[in-house]
């Protein structure tokens, strides 16, 4: 869940969208082996999100990623 090269917008922007997306299917899986694995997933996001973000992302792409991240945090929290 790295990404490469110059840090940017677009870079975590293609981050955040994708990870929120590969870890809303691995939740919606329900292995419930995995749910260390999730959650540190999870947080990887979420620092990504308010570290880095917070200083290169438009409020409405902040705004995007905290609904969609606050929308698997309820699902993890729901299973595990």
């Amino acid at each position: 869940m790295g990404y490469f090269g110059k840090v940017d917008k677009k870079s975590i922007v293609y981050v955040l969208d994708n990870g929120i997306a590969s870890l809303k299917d691995e939740v919606i899986k329900n292995d419930k082996d995995n749910s260390s694995t999730l959650w540190s997933k999870f947080k990887h996001l979420e620092k990504l999100l308010y570290g880095e973000g917070r200083a290169l992302l438009s409020i409405t792409n902040k705004v995007r990623f905290e609904s969609r991240l606050n929308t698997v945090r309820k699902k993890l929290e729901k299973i595990y």
